[in-house]
Order: C-alpha cells, then sequence, then structure tokens
C-alpha cells in the first residue's frame, strides 16, 4: 500500500467519523465512493474527460 492508499484510506474514515458521507451499503454516495476507490486503488486514475 503507497502513502496515497494510506491517504485514501484516511479520508474516508474522518469523513465517516464526522458524518460527512452516507456509509450505508445501499446509500447511492457509498456505492459512488466504493467504485471510486475500487477503480484508483486498480490502477485507474480520476482524469477529467
Amino acid at each position: 500500500m503507497t502513502n496515497r492508499d494510506v491517504a485514501m484510506v484516511v479520508s474516508i474514515v474522518v469523513a465517516r467519523e464526522y458524518d460527512w458521507i452516507e456509509t450505508d451499503e445501499d446509500h447511492p454516495t457509498f456505492q459512488a465512493l466504493n467504485a471510486l476507490v475500487a477503480n484508483v486503488l486498480s490502477g485507474g486514475s480520476i482524469a477529467e474527460e
């Protein structure tokens, strides 16, 4: 795990602790974040199209 990966995980944990995001598995925000994190961790990136 790289420093970037750790920072991403810490950011999600902090957001969850402050109730900034819903973390229920059925919530659309959780599903979007889950897809984003999975893409980035699998070697993708966030790019403007």
